[in-house]
């Protein structure tokens, strides 16, 4: 009898152990009846949950995610005091649906401005006339996790401007145009 108490109490204690959350965040998601949908982890590592019509899980899977590939900036349309910047959803998704896309526009001289929304276009509005901005695009995927900002494309905003050609970092030529022509 005494062997065995010891042996619970030694597996109780091993097992105790194995339940710590080394994870620095975990992401859940419950559907409209509150049922848990997804948890995604920091490691990639997804779950996703499938129920019947009377709310008895029949599936279980698991993926892994991770950030998206940086989307593209495809064309920046200048603007009296504003851009208007084009671009392409990643080829990668990082194994979840794109929740939303951030574009940033920064100078020296100023804070930087972002917007954010769920898809192409996107306009920055508030900016300042003659002063070079460089322009980034980051994507978020529902997984939570964000791509390395785009190639970023430098622009300035004109009152009255003409067509212009920018080169962007890997050797593309894109037109930057200003809002109204």
């Amino acid at each position: 009898m005494r062997t065995s108490i010891s042996f619970l109490f030694i597996s109780f204690f091993f097992i105790s152990g194995n339940f710590t959350n080394t994870q620095a965040s975990t992401i859940y998601t419950y559907d409209e009846f509150n049922r848990l949908e997804h948890v995604y982890y920091d490691s990639g590592v997804a779950i996703s949950y499938d129920y019947d019509v009377t709310g008895n899980i029949i599936a279980i899977n698991q993926g892994v995610t991770g950030p998206p590939d940086a989307p593209v900036i495809t064309e920046i349309i200048a603007g009296s005091g504003s851009v208007t910047v084009y671009f392409s959803p990643p080829g990668n998704n990082g194994g979840a649906a794109i929740a939303l896309y951030t574009v940033t526009c920064t100078t020296p001289e100023q804070p930087a401005q972002t917007i954010t929304g769920d898809s192409s276009p996107l306009a920055i509005t508030g900016l300042i006339n003659d002063v070079p901005y460089e322009c980034t695009v980051t994507a978020t995927n529902e997984a939570g996790f964000t791509s390395n900002a785009s190639a970023a494309v430098v622009v300035t905003p004109q009152k009255n401007g003409l067509f212009f050609p920018v080169k962007t970092p890997d050797g593309t030529i894109i037109i930057v145009t200003p809002l109204g022509l």
